[in-house]
């Protein structure tokens, strides 16, 4: 599991040095643990806990509550969900420049959303805010961020004092097989100055979302086509660095991918 850690850029200690846990951990075994439950009509609740020895633990707890209308084909929906982190032992190394995460820090998060959904449509406004306690760390290797403001091809994970608001919208047409999401939200960063809270460099950024996905029949049963339309703006100080821009920030990335599933 160890090796696993730190294939994707490894970001910046909190000294602002080059992190370099990577090759570095001595995770053989990785827990995790999940109960999820109907506690009452309409209400399920369910908690995690990911427990990475002599590197850390996270545990997450998230309820969700469907609010039925006159129209049975239609509801509303809220959710809550709070995450709390803190390093075990050394961090996953005796030397402070080959930690994964800060040895004796922690970080929390939480978040909401409400929304309303039907046969067709899906509609939701997500918020999420890491706060200054410190920052969030996964694996990127492992998973993608648990958040419901989370957006694809960008993570929050690296960062602290982090607001995040995100609006959803989702139609189908399932005798068609056409699914679109469209997703556009706004990521309030720490600045890019700050390595204590800022992993990755990253400045604070709308993001644009646009996927379209098709799933074919007969012969070709269980591929799906995607295309994923990506933009990113600035909003933070970029220090006049072009490195502080390329490839985080004022682009557009495009994406078609055929799934299969088994």
């Amino acid at each position: 599991m160890g090796e696993s850690m730190g294939l994707y850029p490894s970001g910046l200690n909190t000294d602002g040095t080059k992190a370099g846990y990577p090759g570095h951990m001595e995770v053989k075994q990785v827990s995790i643990l999940g109960v999820k439950r109907d506690i009452g009509k309409n209400k399920v609740l369910q908690g995690w806990d990911i427990w990475v020895p002599n590197v850390f633990n996270a545990a997450m707890l998230q309820l969700d509550i469907d609010i039925l209308t006159a129209n049975k084909n239609e509801n509303f929906y809220v959710g809550v969900q709070a995450l709390k982190q803190h390093a075990l032992a050394n961090g996953g190394n005796e030397d402070p420049a080959k930690r994964f995460i800060e040895k004796g820090s922690g970080a929390f998060t939480y978040g909401a959303r409400f929304g309303f959904k039907n046969q067709r449509w899906d509609y939701s406004i997500n918020y999420n805010r890491i706060t200054k306690e410190g920052r969030y760390l996964m694996p990127r290797e492992w998973g993608r961020d648990p958040f419901f403001t989370f957006m694809p091809r960008e993570r929050n994970e690296g960062f602290g004092d982090v607001h995040a608001i995100v609006a959803k919208a989702a139609y189908a047409i399932p005798q068609k097989r056409w699914k679109l999401n469209l997703a556009a939200g706004y990521f309030d960063m720490p600045d890019i100055s700050n390595p204590v809270l800022n992993k990755f460099g990253m400045p604070s950024y709308w993001q644009v979302n646009a996927d379209v996905r098709y799933a074919f029949t007969g012969l070709l049963q269980g591929m799906d086509a995607q295309l994923l339309i990506v933009g990113k703006m600035n909003q933070g100080n970029l220090y006049n660095n072009p490195k502080n821009e390329i490839n985080k920030v004022n682009m557009v990335l495009y994406n078609f991918v055929l799934n299969y599933h088994f």
